[in-house]
């Protein structure tokens, strides 16, 4: 049996991308017959002998950037799995995300829906990614004859997440509508302008990328774009198993669609027809989640949202609801004890110490409980 090697960047691997598009790597593997083999730092790499094509899990430009560079002079191949491959080379493999072209039909998507004075939030300057989306903002607004000034309405995240909104919020009398790197970042700062008496969408139109499922459960719920991370897992492997199998190729790359999903935070308006339907989608930025503590809260409860089952979003729309645990256990028809044990690890998985804790680290986020798909026996009060 052949086998893949991979090797992944630390900080990515806490990510809810991670987990996505490695479900999608060991699913096509398994169907090619191909071991997966996760390396935990470049020390093994130096040990494997004989190898022709390594994969390089990340996002962080300076950690591709360096590995890709020690591979250049083992000459192995590279397939990358989260960077763009054609910002590093001529010579390096991966599936192709067109940020330019999501962020220029996103502009253009909230150009015609009457929202002129834009802002961009929340890139983080050391991912190639969100230099990418920056830039790409700034052309898109100034095609559309926006007034748009790279050092006045582009707030990066160059400390964190909760620096970058203040800073934003100073100034949010001069927009109309903010494009976010992230659907971290924009569910963050729909929480924000609630507390701050900012209403979205009427005074503020907000959009994301990623289409996590903690933007469909705020209010207004989140305006994003599809990234199918599954599907770039698959393309990873298609890519290193071309490789391997043509020694004389030297790289190539697969394009992904995307598409844009409005909903509450632009006021469910409808993305126009002259919007052109490309095949390419945009790659979130991970970032290091030690460094902001408010994007590790919030991948923490997404991989919470993505972890459960019917059952366990019975139990957590109960829990919202301030239903007890008996109560809970019977209009379920489980024992308390089920409902005692998948409460615990829930609670676990965003760190909550208490049911009380759990409430109150969630209700900002969780503002509405239809995306959680209740039971029905959890309406009878």
């Amino acid at each position: 049996m052949k086998t893949l090697y991979a090797l992944c960047e630390p900080a990515y691997t806490t990510s809810v991308w991670f987990l996505k598009s490695l479900s999608g790597l060991r699913d096509a593997a398994a169907k090619q017959s191909v071991r997966v083999a996760l390396l935990n730092g470049p020390e093994e790499l130096d040990a494997l002998k004989g190898l022709r094509t390594l994969v390089l899990i990340g996002s962080d430009s300076g950690w591709a950037g360096f590995h890709l560079a020690h591979m250049r002079e083992r000459g192995v191949k590279a397939v990358l799995m989260g960077p763009a491959p054609n910002d590093f080379g001529p010579d390096v493999s991966g599936a192709l995300f067109n940020r330019e072209t999501l962020v220029h039909d996103m502009v253009r998507y909230f150009y015609l829906s009457g929202r002129t004075r834009l802002a961009a939030l929340g890139h983080e300057p050391n991912l190639a990614n969100d230099s990418i989306r920056r830039q790409a903002f700034l052309a898109a607004a100034r095609n559309y004859g926006l007034d748009v000034d790279e050092n006045r309405d582009v707030y990066g995240l160059t400390s964190t997440l909760c620096d970058c909104l203040s800073r934003f919020f100073e100034n949010v009398s001069r927009y109309d509508g903010v494009i976010c790197a992230n659907d971290y970042v924009a569910v963050e700062l729909i929480v924000t302008a609630r507390a701050r008496g900012v209403r979205v969408p009427e005074r503020l139109f907000v959009s994301g990328s990623g289409n996590l499922m903690i933007g469909s459960c705020t209010m207004p719920t989140l305006t994003t774009s599809t990234l199918d991370y599954y599907e770039l897992g698959v393309q990873t492997v298609n890519l290193w198993s071309l490789l391997e199998k043509n020694a004389r190729l030297v790289c190539a790359s697969i394009s992904i669609p995307y598409r844009i999903i409005p909903r509450g935070s632009t006021a469910y308006l409808p993305v126009p027809d002259e919007l052109p339907a490309a095949p390419h989608c945009i790659a979130a930025s991970a970032g290091d989640p030690a460094a902001d503590p408010s994007v590790l809260r919030l991948r923490k409860l997404e991989a919470c949202l993505l972890s459960c089952d019917a059952l366990d979003r019975s139990l957590l729309s109960g829990v919202l609801r301030g239903i007890s645990t008996e109560d809970l256990a019977a209009r379920l028809f489980v024992s308390p004890g089920t409902v005692q044990y998948r409460l615990k690890k829930l609670f676990a998985a965003v760190d909550a110490p208490s049911r009380r804790e759990f409430v109150r680290l969630l209700s900002p986020y969780i503002a509405t409980l239809e995306a959680l798909k209740n039971e029905d026996i959890l309406q009878k009060e």
